[in-house]
C-alpha cells in the first residue's frame, strides 16, 4: 500500500523517486480466530496479557509444531 496525494489521488514518491509506502498503523481492533480442531488441552491461553496481532505468527508456527525464532512476539499460548 503507497500514500496517496490528497488533492489528486496519485502515489507519493519517496526522494529516490519509489513509491512511498504507507507505513501508518490503525488503533482499530483487528478481529480474528485461530481454529484448533486438534486441541486436547496441551496448552493454556494468555489472552488479556497485552499481546495483539504481531503475536499470531509465532502462535501459529507453535501450533504447527514448530519452534518460532527468538526476534518474534510473544504467542498467545503456553504449552503445560
Amino acid at each position: 500500500m503507497y500514500e496517496s496525494v490528497a488533492k489528486d489521488g496519485s502515489v507519493k514518491m519517496d526522494e529516490n523517486g519509489e513509491p512511498k509506502a504507507k507505513t501508518s498503523h490503525s488503533l482499530n481492533p483487528v478481529p480474528g480466530i485461530i481454529y484448533d480442531p486438534e486441541y486436547k488441552g496441551e496448552y493454556e491461553l494468555e489472552l488479556n496479557s497485552g499481546l495483539g496481532i504481531s503475536s499470531w505468527a509465532s502462535t501459529l508456527m507453535q501450533l504447527m509444531g514448530l519452534v518460532p525464532p527468538t526476534d518474534y512476539d510473544k504467542s498467545i499460548i503456553n504449552f503445560k
